[in-house]
């Protein structure tokens, strides 16, 4: 095709013409007219138009037939419409549509006209780019043929958008950074700022541009606080030495004077094929809080450390994973001086704590941590520690609050003591106040608990227990013939013997005097096999007792007598079955001594009698039976400071009932909440109508305050009479301490904040632990009347009382002495330091409204 379409145009319009006409240069078409004389000039540039990758075609006027195409032409329209030899065909032919025909020939008509034209064209169906130029032929005057120069700009223009959305790109990625950002020419002067700096800096672009880092007025400062020389900020270190900035911490003013804290990474810009920073990127964010957290962060650290440094126990981090494993994180340094443990031993190894753990203790350790798991509720716990180095035992009381963990695990963060010095003073006290001390037996006031305790079991159990009353005939022929020393060394030998000889479930204690008992539950609730078992166990303490005591100068065989109490659960006073078990033994004594009955008749008389009775106290609560009585307490200068109030219930028939018997029975029957809200009720509108100094305290059983909604009550109470913080306290007893840990302290501690305050009745002769006085909101202690009735005769009882008295004093407690008689006792509780007391000797109780109008 090219040496026709090379021939063609130079004859049909004249060589320089075309040439001319297709765009060549005025050198070009020289070079075509040098060459045209010899003849070869159209093969030349026929040649030089088929090597080019632009589009050079001519077509004629005015039918605007294709005449001439270089080779590129001829492929394109090829490719565009499968034509292979375009030549001859019209130019409505060869567009891709009808709508595409009709535009070349206006482009065709407009260079006929105007001569030339250029336009841009999108050609389908890739949509490629070009760039088309249209030139007109003219010859003798005439416009004989247009011929077209199509260049593709396909991938320039692609280049060009590419760019222009880079620079966009980028440009918005600078500008919207979450981080600051300073764009630094090569001398240091600034081009542009991002928004993240101007808000860091406190500097608009406008007042930063075109200054360098050292002329900002920024009172820069190193991380030590020394001054930051501007140029040693990291942009200019980049710009001289081309490498790259990290970290680098500079304190900066912002405008009015606030102190900022950033932290700048600088990276060179360099150009491509060159060395040396010719820009400098700077990066930068605000680590003024962050700064701040760390300090806090480092302060709160700090303090820790000094307070677990500090702390008498062991601050410790308990882990119990999902798979039961159990591990301990952190130990304070006193987990040496406390368990002879290094802090790192016991993360590397848990078992080395529990190794350390008596082996006697560790199973009831082992559930306490189990229970606290599966509750969520504090634990604590006391349990021995064996030390290596000497062997000896130590005492630790722990508490720790367990939260779940993220893998479903628990953590418990708590503080572990030595305790060994309080369960030391708990042990004398328990021992002053709970056994005897001759026979060293558990004594009278232990027993009652403990009748208590096994009143509970039979009742959940079913069973029957018992209650075996022993006393020795004629004993105190012994002590009249042979002396106190030898009647003590016999009641010595026979404790010893029924100690050693019981089985572990019969609990021997002393009554006093030449009396025994032994408390014993059985396994059957049938009572005729149980009433077999407790004649048996009576029979095998008469064989114990009844054996010759080897004394220094005779041998002595004792006799007894023993009265026999049968209770189940419908018997639920411990005073009951003492009183039956004694009058048994009274009647057995009447009968000849030497025998042993049971009480049977009087049982079943006592249990209609209670029946009847509470169907009486029903009644009494809604018909204004229950009377309020005081008791008033004075202090040391036996100044009236307050009073008890006291619950009293008059029988229409049986006129007036001991407390003592109708509160258990108010308890077993759930009026006791009645008549608990009316006592507070009555103490509070007495608050209200006494003078401010007065306190007034009320009685709480055990059953009332664990009930779900005596907090709620008791707040409802106070807030309908406007009652004063700090003038109503509670008495609760001992036996309330061993009742749920974690929501006793959370009723007391809400109560506390009520402005209401504890007191503990009765002190001493209930829960032995004391635990409770350093983790309970108690305010008060109420020293029983039994240590108080016999001092400062019985050394016993007044070693007792010193020691509560200086206990409390410990504790910062206030002290309230019962059941004052006589001076005796007062002058001795005054010079041990008792700030209260009440008994006979200042006040008896008297009714609520007499004591009201005393007071005027």
């Amino acid at each position: 095709m090219a040496p026709v379409t090379a021939v063609m145009a130079p004859r049909m319009m004249g060589g320089v013409s075309f040439i001319t006409s297709i765009g060549c240069t005025p050198a070009v078409s020289q070079a075509y007219k040098a060459l045209s004389t010899d003849g070869i000039a159209p093969h030349v540039f026929g040649a030089m138009l088929d090597a080019i990758d632009d589009i050079v075609f001519a077509v004629s006027v005015p039918d605007f037939r294709l005449v001439w195409a270089n080779e590129s032409t001829t492929a394109y329209f090829q490719q565009l419409r499968g034509v292979a030899e375009p030549l001859g065909k019209m130019a409505h032919d060869l567009a891709y549509d009808s709508q595409r025909a009709r535009l070349f020939e206006h482009w065709f008509v407009q260079a006929v006209n105007q001569g030339c034209l250029e336009v841009p064209y999108s050609s389908p169906p890739d949509k490629r780019l070009w760039r088309l130029r249209f030139r007109s032929v003219v010859s003798s005057g005439v416009c004989i043929a247009v011929v077209v120069n199509g260049r593709e700009l396909t991938a320039e223009e692609k280049a060009r958008r590419a760019a222009i959305e880079s620079e966009s790109m980028y440009r918005s990625l600078f500008k919207c950074m979450g981080v600051g950002a300073v764009f630094q020419a090569s001398d240091g002067r600034i081009i542009a700022v991002n928004h993240a700096a101007e808000v860091i800096e406190g500097r608009t672009e406008a007042q930063m541009k075109g200054l360098t880092s050292d002329a900002l007025d920024w009172n820069a400062v190193k991380d030590d606080g020394t001054p930051f020389p501007g140029l040693e900020h990291p942009s200019m270190v980049t710009l001289r030495t081309g490498k790259p900035q990290s970290n680098v911490i500079m304190g900066i003013d912002r405008p009015g004077g606030e102190k900022r804290w950033i932290s700048i990474n600088s990276e060179p810009v360099v150009q491509q094929g060159g060395e040396g920073a010719h820009a400098v990127v700077s990066t930068f964010h605000d680590i003024t809080e962050r700064r701040q957290l760390e300090a806090d962060l480092a302060a709160s650290v700090d303090l820790l450390r000094k307070l677990t440094e500090r702390v008498p126990g062991v601050v410790y981090q308990f882990v119990m994973s999902p798979d039961g494993r159990q591990r301990i994180p952190y130990a304070s340094d006193h987990a040496w001086t406390l368990m002879e443990l290094k802090p790192q031993d016991v993360q590397a190894d848990v078992q080395v704590f529990f190794d350390r753990v008596h082996p006697d203790d560790l199973p009831t350790l082992m559930q306490s941590i189990q229970a606290s798991a599966k509750t969520m509720t504090l634990w604590h716990h006391e349990f021995r520690v064996v030390l290596p180095s000497n062997g000896k035992t130590v005492w630790l009381g722990g508490e720790a609050m367990p939260e779940p963990t993220e893998d479903g695990g628990i953590v418990w963060h708590g503080i572990t003591r030595d305790i060994s010095e309080v369960k030391a003073h708990v042990e004398h006290l328990f021992r002053l106040g709970h056994l005897d001390e001759g026979t060293g037996l558990p004594n009278r006031r232990y027993l009652n608990n403990t009748l208590g305790t096994t009143l509970q079991a039979v009742a959940r159990a079913g069973g029957v227990g018992a209650f075996i009353q022993v006393d020795l005939d004629e004993f105190s022929q012994v002590n009249d013939a042979l002396g106190h020393m030898a009647g003590d060394e016999i009641l010595r030998v026979l404790a010893q013997r029924l100690n050693a000889g019981l089985a572990d479930n019969c609990f021997v204690a002393r009554l006093g005097g030449d009396e025994f008992a032994v408390l014993y539950q059985t396994t059957s609730a049938v009572m005729a096999e149980s009433t077999g078992a407790v004649l048996a166990l009576v029979e095998r303490i008469r064989e114990l007792i009844e054996q010759p005591v080897h004394l220094e100068h005779m041998v002595y065989t004792p006799r007894c007598s023993a009265g026999v109490s049968l209770f189940t659960s419908a018997n639920a006073s411990a005073a009951d079955i003492m009183r039956e078990a004694d009058t048994a033994l009274y009647r057995a004594k009447r009968s000849g001594r030497g025998k042993s009955l049971v009480f049977e008749d009087s049982m079943l008389s006592e249990t209609r009698d209670r029946l009847q009775l509470s169907q009486d106290l029903r009644h009494a609560v809604h018909h204004g039976e229950i009377q309020v009585h005081i008791q008033s307490q004075f202090d040391a200068h036996r100044r009236l400071v307050g009073g008890e109030l006291l619950a009293r219930w008059l029988h229409p028939e049986r006129g007036w009932i001991s407390p003592a018997q109708f509160i258990p029975l108010a308890e077993e029957t759930n009026v006791i909440h009645e008549i608990g809200d009316f006592m507070l009720r009555q103490a509070c509108q007495a608050i209200r109508q006494s003078s401010a100094s007065i306190v007034l305290s009320v009685n709480v059983s055990v059953v009332q305050f664990m009930a779900a909604d005596f907090v709620p009550r008791v707040e409802t109470i106070l807030a309908d009479h406007a009652v004063p913080p700090g003038r109503l306290t509670l008495e609760v007893t001992e036996s309330l301490l061993i009742q749920d840990a974690g929501a006793l302290r959370q009723k007391m501690e809400r109560l506390s904040r009520s402005g209401v305050q504890f007191s503990i009745d009765d002190f001493g002769t209930g829960y032995s632990s004391l635990a409770y006085l350093k983790s309970l909101p108690i305010a008060e202690l109420k020293i029983d009347q039994s240590f108080v009735r016999d001092i400062p005769a019985d050394p016993g009882d007044v070693a007792i009382v010193q020691a509560m008295l200086s206990m409390a004093r410990h504790f910062d407690l206030r002290v309230v002495a019962e059941g004052v008689e006589n001076e005796e006792q007062f002058d001795f509780l005054v010079q041990h330091g008792c700030q209260l007391m009440q008994g006979y000797l200042l006040a008896k109780p008297v009714g609520l409204q007499g004591w009201m109008a005393q007071q005027g």
